[in-house]
């Protein structure tokens, strides 16, 4: 099964899972690709209040963030 996943790409509900040798890891995006279709992306949340219906907002990866990073409250 490892060997198989070296050798593929294969498409998840959470991104694409590509293993990159050097590593024995999948290649994640955009720290060492450039190209969203070919690596799994690290997504980046934040949590603005936690009793909200929606708490968290995805801030990072463009083209997958849907708010910008807020300043809280306190580093004011």
């Amino acid at each position: 099964m490892a060997d198989n996943l070296r050798h593929f790409v294969y498409r998840a509900p959470f991104g694409t899972l590509r293993y990159d040798p050097r590593y024995n890891a999948a290649i994640p995006y955009p720290t060492l690709s450039t190209d969203p279709s070919l690596a799994m992306p690290h997504l980046m949340y934040q949590i603005e209040d936690p009793a909200a219906a929606n708490p968290k907002k995805l801030i990072f990866p463009a083209p997958y963030n849907e708010a910008d990073f807020e300043l809280p409250p306190w580093f004011r």
